[in-house]
């Protein structure tokens, strides 16, 4: 993997260089690539070793440096910049630059990432000055306005579910030691690693949500337990279920990927039963676009994956199917994986096996 550095690198100050280049066959005109993301080239050089060094300005002198060698990669990508150190901007392109082998990948991630980071772009759906909650499910468009989806939140107030400790104290040696491989798996472990960390240290609970890993040597399999759901259908669900069952909460499990996080992890339900297309779950699966490879992006952050497929059940009137043989009996994975696969064959969605 290419170093990932937040300190100086070395970036042209004297006159531009020729801002196109030939990589191969091919001559790109990076000062172009870079105005279609939004950027500024600064400055581009050619090394005798074929690599490229580019001088992207992002906005108000938010600049970064990107090299590498086209066509083989990995890229190197660091930036001085105090505002783009404290948001995660270089952590967030490590596992792309390691693995992109063109660098307008690169390019077109550092566009992305920036957006996310710097909150720009939002408010565009907002209406009427609400901001709304909004779903596509079959071509009937659903809205939860702000307010009540905030209602659907636990109201308690509570500590993190975790203690703040290291998160490698958790994990096996298997684990920790794919960390530092140059593998997609490694990889996939790195970014795994960082954001189980961060959500240890986040107050889920305030969410709605608590989550653990389902073994201790298992960093690709996470078991999230859903709870204080309020003013909607499911709330007085659960309160029946707490009652008869003595079951407060609705377990998901989550599996990632060797490639993650450029494809997204596979969520279903685990118990309880739920009526059939209620919440939009199909057999403990979620019929939910932001879970298929076309909804997915990887700068995706796993706490608001959890979040939004929370609302969606609240939005979708998720009812629990109390009729069944046993309301508390786990569905079966492989079922859950044949249901997505037919909702995503329904609505055109692409996705990779489950």
């Amino acid at each position: 993997m290419a170093a990932m550095t937040g300190g100086a690198s070395a970036m042209e100050t004297g006159a531009a260089a020729p801002k196109s280049t030939a990589v191969g066959t091919e001559e790109i005109d990076f000062a172009v690539e870079a105005e279609n993301r939004g950027m500024k080239l600064v400055s581009s050089t050619r090394e005798e070793n074929g690599g490229v060094v580019l001088t992207l300005d992002l906005g108000k002198g938010k600049v970064f440096t990107l090299s590498g060698v086209p066509g083989r990669g990995p890229f190197c990508v660091s930036t001085v910049h105090p505002f783009l150190l404290d948001g995660l901007f270089v952590e967030n392109l490590e596992e792309i630059q390691a693995q992109a082998r063109r660098i307008q990948e690169v390019m077109s991630a550092a566009a992305e990432v920036y957006m996310c980071i710097s909150g720009e772009g939002e408010g565009d759906d907002e209406e009427d000055g609400e901001d709304k909650y909004e779903y596509d499910y079959g071509g009937m468009e659903m809205e939860m306005d702000d307010e009540k989806a905030k209602r659907s939140f636990p109201t308690q107030e509570g500590g993190s579910v975790f203690e703040d400790t290291d998160i490698s104290q958790m994990l096996s040696g298997k684990a920790k030691s794919g960390a530092g491989a140059k593998s997609k798996a490694a990889s996939a472990n790195t970014r795994l690693m960082r954001d189980l960390s961060r959500l240890m240290r986040s107050d889920t609970k305030k969410l709605g949500f608590s989550l653990q890993l389902k073994n201790d040597d298992a960093l690709h399999e996470w078991n999230i337990n859903l709870f204080g759901f309020s003013d909607c259908p499911l709330a007085e669900d659960m309160k029946r279920l707490e009652k008869e069952k003595h079951l407060d909460h609705v377990r998901l499990m989550m599996k990632f990927k060797d490639d993650y996080p450029f494809s997204p992890p596979f969520v279903h339900i685990v118990y309880p039963r739920f009526k059939r297309s209620t919440g939009y779950i199909i057999d403990g699966a979620f019929c939910m676009e932001l879970l298929t490879n076309q909804g997915w992006t990887p700068t995706n952050d796993i706490e608001s994956v959890v979040v939004q497929i929370r609302a969606q059940m609240v939005v979708g009137k998720a009812r629990i199917d109390f009729d069944a043989t046993s309301v508390t009996q786990p569905y079966s994975e492989d079922r859950a994986k044949a249901a997505f696969r037919s909702a995503a064959k329904i609505h055109k969605w692409a996705i990779s096996d489950p």
